[in-house]
């Protein structure tokens, strides 16, 4: 058997002695995705009589991971395993899927497949606003963006320009709140916060002194994703029409991230900036930065890592050699690794070659033999 299903087929028969060859997949036939997790607990319940295992699809041979498959298979003592080839550390790019800058304004990563799937809601606890973020394809919520905003260091301002651009609009050097109103709809200062009004008086949004933002029946809120100004956006929209908008830039230079467990601890001790609360572990943030130089203001990056699911990113090009045959790092993207074409590793060790003669060709920087 060959590794490529278009190579493959079998043949059935009946008691009459007719055959039937069901032949490999082909174009014309619709792929689907399937996987079997094979775990410690599976392995605890079976006798594993492969000598020789290549893992492909994880770091599987992480040793500072407790419980590390590799090293389960290889040291299992109804294992007959005797080598083990994986990767170390993971080596694929996390797939980025959406950002802040310190001062609020927001980045969807544009072509990504997950964003997508993104759907965001403006929201409040009673007492401060939050974003949360809510991955449609995955069923879960990623995180919350809390507005931490501190009432003694905010200005507030109303914006009066005519016209939908909100260029005119003053931002202080403090954190600023600004909202304008649209085709005959007026902002005003209002205890201490700031309100949105139609043209005959009917209230349609307001944001108190703490930042807690209360949107009144048919009014919408969007993230404004291409504003140029570096400031979080916020649409004001009803019955499918911009009716306002809604601006805050915080005059902090980091963004907070914490866990759901010190998420009360963070909003006290980090006041007048962004806090994300990082809901679901499937997803990871990192650190970004305005410009070149990584002591300037840290904003921060989500994106989905779960090699366990099947989705796994492409290659870290740190981590890969521009020419060369290809090493596990190119599964899912590339078919018959160990088998065929410039990777055989599996090939040569059922030949009857050493372990370390069979792999040594196709070494990467992540392949680790156990």
């Amino acid at each position: 058997m060959t590794p490529g299903l278009e190579s493959n087929s079998f043949t059935v028969a009946d008691t009459s002695g007719k055959t039937l060859t069901i032949t490999g997949m082909s174009q014309n036939v619709t792929p689907f995705d399937t996987y079997y997790i094979f775990n410690k607990s599976k392995l605890d319940a079976m006798r594993y009589d492969a000598q020789y295992s290549v893992l492909l699809g994880g770091e599987y041979g992480d040793v500072t991971t407790e419980g590390y498959l590799g090293g389960e298979i290889l040291f299992n003592h109804d294992s007959k395993s005797l080598a083990v080839t994986t990767l170390l550390n993971n080596p694929w790019k996390e797939q980025d899927m959406f950002g802040f800058t310190p001062a609020g304004k927001y980045t969807p990563v544009k072509g990504a497949d997950d964003t997508e799937s993104l759907q965001t809601t403006v929201g409040n606890d009673g007492t401060k606003s939050y974003i949360a973020f809510y991955d449609s394809y995955r069923k879960e919520y990623i995180a919350r963006a809390w507005l931490d905003i501190d009432p003694n260091a905010t200005s507030y301002l109303p914006c009066t320009g005519s016209g939908n651009d909100i260029s005119n609009c003053e931002i202080s050097p403090r954190t600023t709140v600004f909202m304008k109103g649209f085709d005959g709809n007026a902002s005003m200062a209002e205890n201490g916060g700031l309100a949105l009004f139609s043209a005959n008086r009917i209230p349609l949004l307001r944001i108190d002194a703490n930042g807690k933002i209360e949107k009144y029946p048919g009014i919408d809120l969007e993230l404004d994703d291409t504003v140029t100004s570096n400031l979080l956006g916020i649409r004001i929209v009803s019955n499918g029409a911009q009716v306002g908008y809604l601006g805050i830039k915080f005059s902090s230079d980091s963004i907070e991230t914490v866990s759901s467990s010190g998420l009360e601890t963070a909003l006290s001790a980090h006041k007048n900036r962004m806090v994300l609360e990082a809901i679901s572990n499937r997803y990871v943030s990192h650190k970004t930065h305005l410009g070149i130089s990584s002591m300037g203001s840290e904003g921060v990056m989500f994106a989905f890592k779960d090699t366990s699911a099947g989705e796994i990113g492409d290659p870290d090009p740190a981590y890969m050699a521009k020419s060369g045959p290809a090493g596990l790092e190119d599964y899912p993207k590339k078919t018959g690794i160990g088998w065929e074409d410039t990777n055989r590793m599996l090939l040569e060790a059922a030949a009857g070659t050493t372990i370390g003669n069979a792999t040594k060709f196709y070494q990467t920087f992540s392949t680790i033999t156990l």
